[in-house]
């Protein structure tokens, strides 16, 4: 069993053994000996032992003296001392093995049997106490920052033991026997009136009463001179009784010193603050260097738990730190008195007796004039003007004294420093690593929480499930640490993925049963309420309006929906209403200031908002507004160019969504049209098309994945038909014609009428007509001539594709320069990269790799620089396989396993399908059948159900392929079948020629009994 030594120089001792810890390890094991058995940070431990030396890779230093010093705390057999927690490290050891614990258990056990009148016993125990000093307390580091004030209250504790011995002895009736010990005492503390009352009782029992009298004249004077004030009435009763010479002098046992008045009411932190390290430290700076620092934030942020430690920290001056609680004060007239309780201040000072209001803050000012204090207030946002008021007034006339406040808005006073508390920190929505995650804040705070909560829960051993749905609900409640101690609490009964699923109803699920926190504090729903009943009713309405937007927004929507709410004043001048009472957030790094809403209060406010005349016109207004910016992004004013603003269609497509939701909730149809179908090339270009589809069906009145009904052209936006038609198209569903021959119909502007046929052609080709369609198409192409710019370089790229994919490769290269020089003027940075995709497929990356290379990597730049996932996962697929004909295998794989995950992200179906073609084909050709075999049999069942019948064909083929060089004839014949099947229904020539000759290969090799490979055509590649 190990002891912890830290009553002179910190050691550790395993029996009879002892070691001396030495270097940075001192200061390590009193970081966490003063906070055991509370986790200590590792932000803080570092803090601790480098100070501002941090050291190049902190982690890594920390781990190394953590490391180091659980092997000196370690033995053989026992259980870990030195333990990793979710926040930090604890030490997990029983107070009786810190020799500090032990001295304090001791000192209070003696002191108690003095009081009970066992001076025998008292004595005794005292003695072991005071046998635990080796040294000073912390000896070598004590000096140090964040040990200074536990190694000084040690100290403390040690006289006071010494002098409670001391009169344990005086009481056993000793005397003489004490001086040398009590002289030597005063020697170092003369001011300590309890140890010169017991030299005075022993000097007068050694009958030296006039040596006992010149002690008391002695600190007598040194009291008056040092502080202007007598020796307290308990030691001078002794100085009386040794005049009067009185014989009970002998017996009297000498009360406790006289209890000095306390410089503080700052409550012992009752955990750490996790996640706040930084912070705290930085307020910390700023306070010391001004008068008035209001920390503002949202409810829940944690305002008040960061400002108490900042306070406790903070160097406490002369006349104390305290802390006024103002959550409990109603009213502003009782600001100045509430005040004077907390900190106990009197004053002979009057004030104009007719306002008792007036007398309080008269006796505060009075009685603060001449002293040096830290004042915390904390809650005042309900009193504002009250304290803003009152605080102005101490500045003037108490400049001793510094506010530290807590607010949700500012004071609004001059000299006033404001810090804004910003909720933890939480993980990206796409960050995956684990590492990161659980370096968040939020989630270290949430996971700290819940093993309080359920100790069986250890964040090191999180499966993933658990870990990603840990950091969901850090996001989901924005990082609040009132949220997420709430939703810690519930893991009493509920798992971390139920926790995750349970925040769409945060405000049932956020609910808390614990007495020791305000009543405005219990739930969720109470923190917020609070904030709402402190406004005015514009500003209720304008909260509730803001809560429309689901992403960050700027002014000109703001402005849209304060008016659509009857908001009076100026939009601007709400706005800095909600931001200074921290309902919104201001992002002005932008040229155009952008503002965000936390989640939490979101839900709240359009639960207000859903209660209130005003929801029908916000809404409305929000989707106007949507439509509107969604046209603008769809400008058509250059019939020539592609003037679609793609990276705009994105940043307003979550508020589309959410417009679409309310229309089609109160069956506003065209509305729902006109915004899905606003989307298209969003839907069309970021791999979305099966939700737009089910939008614009939705819309059009029709189920999803059904054919069309009949439509009634006064209910129909003409292109929401155009877009079912062309987003089918990339999903090969069978209803693709007849929603083809429906956009052909409604269709009325000129290059809705081209895009209307080219995307009929294209249904056509996935229906097995490929050479009806190509005639269809050379059609198209003759028309957007007439048109010029990206139409017809866009009807290029379909005749182009469509080629490649029916395997009848004339005229693809030809097609496929022109769209490329067409499409490279008209800005159409989309269309360009799929040229560039069916250029290298018709170029032959097998033949001259390194120009498909050289295609590849201009077309993965393209599509990085504009933001077009599927399209990179594309390119990236044909640079995989130009690398691979060049002969680096390894490097191939890894850009056609980025390709896959890339496409797969996208959420494509289709091209996920095609990348698995094209990774398990090459994965075959390395040798890598397992792979192979898996990849492939996924890509088979992506194109199960499509029209996309040819790349059905090349899955079967490919294998084929792969389970003849397993030397798996039999399974290799049943996919030759199906291949030559597939090929003959979708009319695919070179595929029904490469199922003919693997048929015959196999037979082949049947005859012979061999087993050989069937070999790659070049008219085979992947497209």
């Amino acid at each position: 069993m190990v002891d912890i030594e830290v009553l002179g120089r910190p050691a550790v001792r395993h029996g009879g053994d002892r070691t001396l810890l030495r270097g940075r390890q001192p200061a390590l094991l009193a970081a966490l000996v003063l906070a055991a058995p509370r986790p200590v940070s590792s932000d803080v431990l570092l803090d601790a032992v480098w100070g501002d030396e941090q050291p190049r890779d902190p982690a890594n230093a920390l781990q190394q003296r953590i490391s180091a010093l659980r092997r000196l705390l370690g033995s053989e057999g026992a259980p870990p001392v030195l333990v990793t927690v979710p926040g930090g490290y604890t030490l997990q050891v029983a107070d009786e093995r810190i020799d500090a614990r032990r001295f304090s258990r001791l000192a209070d056990e003696g002191r108690a049997l003095l009081s009970a009148g066992d001076p025998a016993a008292a004595a005794e125990r005292l003695t072991s106490a005071l046998a635990l000093w080796r040294g000073p307390a912390f000896e070598g580091i004590a000096d140090e920052p964040r040990i200074r004030a536990d190694a000084e209250a040690l100290q403390a504790r040690r006289l006071d033991a010494v002098e409670d011995r001391l009169e344990a002895r005086l009481a056993l009736g000793e005397g003489a026997e004490l001086l040398a010990e009590l002289t030597a005492l005063i020697t170092e503390e003369p001011l300590r009136e309890r140890c010169s009352g017991q030299l005075m009782r022993a000097l007068y029992r050694a009958g030296r009463q006039i040596d006992a009298l010149a002690e008391y004249e002695r600190i007598r004077t040194r009291l008056a001179a040092e502080f202007g004030v007598d020796p307290s009435p308990t030691l001078a009763r002794v100085h009386l009784q040794v005049l009067r010479q009185a014989e009970d002098l002998e017996v009297t046992t000498l009360a406790a010193p006289r209890p000095r008045r306390s410089t503080t009411n700052l409550p012992a932190a009752a955990k750490p603050v996790l996640g706040r390290e930084e912070v705290i430290e930085r307020i910390g700076e700023r306070l010391a260097g001004c008068t008035l620092l209001t920390l503002v934030g949202p409810g829940g942020a944690g305002k008040s738990t960061v400002a108490l430690e900042v306070a406790r920290r903070h160097p406490r001056p002369p006349h104390g730190s305290w802390l006024v609680e103002l959550a409990s004060v109603h009213d502003a007239d009782e600001l100045p008195g509430a005040v004077l309780r907390a900190i106990g201040t009197t004053s002979s000072a009057t004030a104009d007796p007719g306002d008792d209001n007036d007398a309080d803050t008269g006796q505060l000012l009075a009685g603060l004039r001449d002293r040096q204090l830290l004042l915390l207030l904390d809650n005042c946002e309900h009193l504002v003007e009250a304290v803003a008021a009152l605080v102005g007034n101490l500045r003037r006339q108490a400049p001793g004294c510094t506010v530290l406040a807590t607010s949700r808005e500012p004071l609004g006073i001059d000299g006033e420093t404001v810090w804004p508390l910003s909720p933890l920190t939480v993980p990206a929505a796409e960050e995956t690593s684990r590492d990161v995650v659980l370096a968040s804040p939020a989630v270290q705070l949430l996971l700290t929480r819940l093993h309080q909560h359920d100790p069986g829960l250890d964040p090191d051993h999180l499966g993933t499930e658990q870990l990603a749905a840990a950091a969901t609900i850090a996001r989901r409640l924005d990082g609040l640490p009132l949220a997420l101690e709430l939703a810690a609490a519930r893991g009493r009964v509920l798992s971390v993925e139920e926790l995750s699923a349970a925040m769409d109803d945060r405000f049932a699920v956020l609910t808390s049963t614990r007495r020791d926190v305000p009543a405005r504090q219990r739930t969720l729903r109470d923190t917020i309420t609070w904030s709402w009943s402190l406004l005015d009713p514009p500003l209720q309405r304008a909260w509730a309006a803001l809560s429309v937007p689901v992403t960050a927004f700027d002014r000109p929507l703001a402005d849209q929906l304060l008016d659509a709410a009857g908001v009076p004043g100026p939009a601007l001048d709400t706005l800095e209403g909600l931001v200074e009472r921290s309902l919104l957030e201001a992002d002005r790094t932008a040229t155009a200031s952008r503002y965000r809403m936390l989640e939490s209060l979101r839900a709240y406010a359009q639960e207000r908002l859903q209660d209130s005349p005003q929801q029908q016109a916000v809404h409305d207004r929000h989707a106007e507004v949507v439509s509107d910016a969604l046209e603008r992004c769809n400008d058509r004013g250059d019939p020539r160019r592609f003037g679609v603003d793609l990276a705009g269609l994105a940043s307003w497509s979550e508020e589309a969504v959410a417009a679409l939701h309310w229309a089609a909730d109160r069956h506003q149809l065209l509305l729902v049209q006109r915004v899905a179908a606003g989307l298209g090339w969003h839907w069309l270009l970021s791999g979305s098309a099966s939700a737009g589809l089910r939008w614009l069906q939705r819309g059009l009145g029709v189920a999803s994945g059904a054919p069309p009904a009949p439509l009634d052209p006064d209910a129909v936006h003409p292109e929401a038909v155009l877009w079912v038609s062309a987003l089918l198209a990339t999903t090969g569903s069978p209803h693709g014609p007849a929603w083809a021959r429906h956009s052909l119909t409604v269709a009325l502007e000129p290059d809705h009428r081209v895009l209307a046929r080219l995307y009929a052609a294209v249904h056509r080709a996935h229906d097995g007509e490929v050479t009806g369609a190509l005639d269809d198409l050379d059609a198209v192409v003759a028309t957007a001539e007439g048109v010029g710019g990206w139409l017809l370089g866009f009807a290029h790229l379909a005749r182009a594709q469509i080629g490649r994919l029916s395997g009848r490769m004339t005229g693809v290269l030809d097609h496929a320069t022109a769209a490329l020089e067409v499409l490279e003027d008209a800005g159409a940075d989309w269309a360009r990269v799929q040229a560039i995709d069916v250029l290298i497929d018709a170029i032959d990356p097998e033949t001259d790799p390194e120009r498909a290379r050289r295609a590849a990597i201009e077309g993965l730049a393209l599509c990085r620089r504009r933001g077009l996932p599927e399209l990179e996962g594309r390119m990236l697929l044909q640079l995989g396989a130009a690398t691979h004909a060049t002969g680096d295998r390894r490097l191939a794989a890894s850009y056609l396993a980025e390709a896959v995950q890339l496409t797969e992200d996208a959420g494509s179906g289709p091209s996920l399908a095609f990348a698995l073609l094209t990774s398990g084909r090459h994965a075959r050709r390395r040798g890598d059948h397992q792979l192979a075999v898996a990849q492939l049999t996924r890509a088979r069942s992506l194109f199960a159900g499509t029209r996309l019948a040819y790349g059905a064909t090349l899955v079967a083929i490919e294998l084929a392929r792969t389970h003849v060089e397993q030397g798996e004839g039999h399974v290799a014949a049943r996919y030759a079948a199906e291949a030559a099947r597939l090929a003959d229904e979708v009319g695919a020539d070179v595929g029904a020629e490469m199922a003919l000759e693997l048929e015959a290969s196999l037979r082949l090799t049947a005859s012979t009994g061999t087993s050989g490979s069937a070999q790659d055509r070049p008219d085979g590649r992947v497209p």
